[in-house]
């Protein structure tokens, strides 16, 4: 663990960021671990799972943190009773301007699937099917709850970014075209039981209320392609995952900033050699994603 924490350390020094979100933390104790309370200001979820997600926003730097909650409507539950993460919001201020974020974590196994409509006819066994199945249902009950918090936040005049770990290829949903529902009704109408999902990105992005279109912010992260080994390893290596880590941008945050998110790009890089090898210890197995506003 201290090679770990000590990879991280030299990634979040070498980044420099006002802010980080990040996933897959056991608590707050955890996090100060590679981003030390002097120096940062540390938010984290407290849910009892062993994932939690948090903050670590910097002290001196442009964002100042005003406030922090769990939002724990997102936080299912599957057929077996496990609550999958909470979200956790944040309230910075920056230049003057006020910012509500929301780190997410949501539910893995229905990257690419259509969410109503999973195909499942290249599962590996039933048990792979019903896992599919299953994880895209768990997921379905998210976007309700994240459509949810999006549309409050802006009736009350607050500038959103949605954040994190989709667990979902968002890129794939538009260039497939995903309709947001599969049974043809207005997606600015409040979800049933009885609607049938189909793209999360669209369903959320609806237009309604105004600021709500969000806007997806294109990765270009430098690493290493994963069937290619790690210099020093004698395996294959999944050096970071792909597709699935979003910025999503309103509206209401484009007006207010005066910018065009079409334009953004996410950057990024893997962790270097140094931190891959048979007597290494991954540091993540997520490359970090960094955006830079301006305005």
């Amino acid at each position: 663990m201290a090679q770990k924490a000590s990879a991280l350390r030299a990634r979040a020094a070498a980044l420099a960021s006002d802010i980080f979100a990040l996933q897959e933390v056991s608590d707050a104790e955890a996090v100060a671990e590679v981003f030390p309370r002097e120096l940062y200001d540390i938010f984290a979820t407290d849910a009892q799972i062993p994932q939690n997600i948090a903050f670590a926003v910097r002290k001196g730097g442009h964002a100042r943190p005003l406030a922090a909650r769990q939002v724990d409507a997102l936080a299912k539950r599957d057929s077996a009773g496990r609550a999958v993460r909470p979200g956790l919001e944040l309230v910075v201020e920056v230049a003057g301007i006020r910012l509500t974020l929301l780190n997410v974590h949501l539910k893995a196994g229905c990257r690419a699937q259509v969410i109503d409509a999973p195909d499942v006819s290249g599962a590996r066994d039933e048990q792979h099917k019903a896992d599919i199945i299953e994880s895209c249902r768990v997921l379905r009950s998210q976007i309700p709850e994240l459509e949810q918090w999006l549309d409050a936040q802006l009736t009350a005049g607050a500038l959103p970014i949605i954040l994190g770990d989709f667990n979902r290829d968002l890129s794939g949903e538009v260039k497939r075209k995903l309709p947001a529902r599969l049974d043809g009704s207005d997606p600015r109408t409040p979800v049933s039981e009885a609607t049938r999902i189909g793209s999360l990105l669209f369903e959320i992005s609806d237009g309604e209320p105004t600021g709500s279109r969000m806007t997806f912010v294109r990765a270009d992260i430098q690493a290493r392609d994963k069937r290619v080994k790690a210099p020093g390893t004698t395996r294959f290596d999944r050096v970071c995952h792909d597709r699935i880590d979003h910025f999503l941008i309103s509206g209401a945050v484009e007006a207010a900033l005066r910018i065009d998110a079409r334009r953004l790009v996410a950057s990024g890089a893997e962790y270097g050699d140094d931190a891959y090898g048979p007597d290494r210890v991954l540091p993540s197995d997520h490359c970090p994603h960094t955006l830079r506003l301006t305005w």
